[in-house]
């Protein structure tokens, strides 16, 4: 494919993320989980905020911070609040085309773009006041700056990946799962040794850096993990399964291994 032909088809793949992100974004009210979202981050302070988290939701600050300011900006309307999550979902359009360019030819990239921009979980998450879309953003970024990390001699490279997983820790806990997929990728690759140093250095920092904010994880993990266990007793889980709680989706991740 000539250059033109991909550019105005990667064009033509974020217009129409855009619209399938943007169409009736506002038709339904607020749900249970969006109506939290909006409690904790609708706060007088950035001090406010994080208290809420840490007898609220037991979930991580970044996303709520960034809420705060939006809300202070566009205000409450659910288009306003959800808005901010369709933002980040099309610029993940943008960056699962980058990413997946870096590995493999124009025409697979345009081809997962174009799958990521009209699959159904992505729209929903699109049009949520949740944290998913948002995360969704820091994954593939962060993805990307890992495959540029280990092909190319850059060290700010390095530098934006610890920054970006970092970021994706303290958006959603479960962004430990995305790093040891990442980590992961050495098992299938043959980079230099010191790539894969270079890496777990990245890594580890990023967890240094979320020790700011562990005494409060380590306040949550009971609520957390009693959400859990309700939530899949919700959905007709076995008993003995729905009693791990958090550590079901860590079963995956060990079989992987």
């Amino acid at each position: 494919m000539n250059k033109r032909l991909i550019y105005l088809s990667l064009i033509a793949i974020i217009l129409l993320g855009l619209f399938l992100r943007m169409y009736g974004i506002s038709n339904q009210s607020y749900w249970l989980d969006e109506s939290y979202s909006i409690s904790d981050a609708h706060k007088t302070s950035l001090t406010g905020v994080l208290a809420s988290l840490k007898t609220d939701q037991p979930v991580p600050p970044l996303y709520f911070i960034l809420l705060h300011f939006w809300i202070q900006l566009f205000g409450l309307s659910e288009l306003a609040t959800r808005s901010l999550s369709s933002i980040f979902s099309v610029f993940s359009i943008i960056f699962v085309y980058l990413t997946v360019k870096k590995i493999s030819k124009e025409e697979v990239a345009l081809l997962t773009a174009l799958i990521f921009a009209i699959s159904l979980p992505e729209i929903v998450f699109a049009q949520e006041t949740r944290c998913y879309a948002f995360f969704t953003f820091l994954a593939v970024l962060s993805t990307y700056y890992f495959i540029k990390s280990i092909s190319e001699n850059k060290k700010y490279n390095y530098y934006l990946y610890t920054l970006l997983i970092t970021l994706a820790v303290y958006t959603n806990y479960f962004a430990v799962v995305l790093i040891a997929l990442q980590l992961s990728y050495f098992l299938f690759a043959k980079y230099n040794i010191h790539k894969l140093y270079s890496i777990l250095l990245c890594q580890v920092i990023a967890g240094l850096l979320f020790m700011f904010w562990f005494p409060t994880l380590l306040r949550q993990i009971i609520p957390l993990q009693r959400y859990h266990q309700e939530m899949f007793l919700a959905y007709n889980f076995p008993p003995l399964i729905a009693e791990l709680g958090l550590f079901v989706f860590f079963i995956p991740i060990i079989l992987f291994f």
